[in-house]
């Protein structure tokens, strides 16, 4: 099948994994002659890659979908492809009535081939697999559109946070395999990226299903054997910050004094309805530990404000977290419901008013 001359427009909701693997599908596909451009043009194909981590995304989702359907409607011979998260979940497919190929979150690898088969032979493909069980989709990238390259190492989420829906839309921890880690950061390397940005669904977890290899070995690996000039975490679960994960990071100049912590809140009550599986203490020690050892670290995080129940003197204690520890960048957002989650039937909902007046305050 001849590819050349025909446009390709990808759209990319969400997340940086979610970004690195439109970036994989988009130079699979310049490899075999198409031409990627901008989404908003007049396009042959169009792939949506979805996001449904809040009720915000679904909705823009659709929009996404529905704008390459009304395309197709006005030209039968355009492609249309949706992939991803909102697919993967996605219980009333109506939606998807008139999209071409449709993939889930098991094999986005795979984009590149579904497109040529359709052009091949203009049947439509649906293939959202199950999760369970599912290996770590091979994708990889050479190349960055920005001076720093993310390099997904993970996919998948074992904590089950109430407030969260990317468990049921990603599955289980899948590690990827740290050679291929290694050989990625090299490509880039030699592409001349300075900096390595880990990335995943949930990084720290990374190694659960490697048998004892983890985030620190992975890293210490790439620092050994790359001439990457700077390593850096994308965001990382508080648990993970222990004294000996924080000491053996220093020994490693080229990994970046910054960690950004996925902190939440900073109520033991909070903490505990949101699942997060720490206490308040446990996180002011794991915060003591790096700025202990490292007093000229740069602490970034998040943070949700207004989850369900949420008292003034729990929000207290989240701003103390921040000021006790002088967090330099906050990702603020006021608690949002998503459908399908365990926050979002609980009661004790947080008017909506006090809590964008208290991510403002944060």
């Amino acid at each position: 099948m001849d590819s050349s001359g025909l446009r390709v427009g990808i759209v990319t909701l969400g997340c940086r994994v979610n970004q690195y693997e439109s970036n994989a599908v988009a130079e699979e596909l310049e490899k075999r002659g198409f031409s990627v451009c901008d989404f908003n043009g007049s396009n042959d194909i169009y792939i949506i890659n979805t996001c449904s981590v809040t009720g915000i995304s679904d909705r823009k989702s659709r929009q996404m979908i529905s704008r390459a359907v009304n395309q197709k409607k006005r030209d039968s011979s355009v492609v249309v492809c949706a992939a991803g998260c909102f697919v993967q979940g996605l219980k009333d497919r109506s939606i998807l009535d008139n999209v071409d190929i449709i993939c889930g979150n098991a094999d986005k690898s795979s984009i590149p081939d579904k497109i040529c088969a359709f052009l091949e032979k203009r049947e439509r493909i649906d293939s959202v697999k199950p999760l369970s069980g599912a290996g770590y989709d091979g994708l990889s990238i050479s190349k960055s559109s920005l001076p720093r390259a993310f390099v997904k190492i993970e996919d998948g989420c074992n904590s089950f946070c109430t407030y969260c829906f990317v468990p049921y839309v990603r599955g289980r921890v899948r590690s990827r395999n740290p050679d291929e880690v290694v050989a990625e950061v090299k490509r880039l390397t030699d592409a001349g990226f300075c900096e390595a940005v880990l990335t995943g669904i949930e990084i720290s977890a990374y190694g659960t299903d490697l048998d004892g290899f983890g985030l620190a070995q992975l890293t210490r690996r790439i620092h050994n054997e790359t001439n990457v000039k700077r390593i850096r975490f994308g965001s990382l679960n508080p648990t993970i910050l222990t004294e000996e994960f924080v000491s053996d990071m220093l020994k490693l100049e080229r990994v970046e004094k910054h960690y950004h912590v996925s902190v939440q809140s900073g109520s033991d009550s909070v903490l505990a309805a949101m699942r997060r599986g720490y206490s308040r203490d446990m996180l002011i020690s794991r915060l003591e530990n790096i700025t202990r050892l490292c007093p000229d670290i740069c602490l970034s995080g998040d943070f949700i404000c207004g989850f369900p129940g949420e008292t003034e003197s729990d929000f207290a204690d989240t701003q103390d977290i921040v000021s006790r520890f002088s967090f330099l960048h906050s990702h603020i957002f006021p608690y949002s419901e998503r459908p399908g989650t365990a926050a979002a039937r609980m009661p004790g909902s947080i008017p909506h008013k006090t809590r964008r007046e208290r991510a403002e305050r944060l």
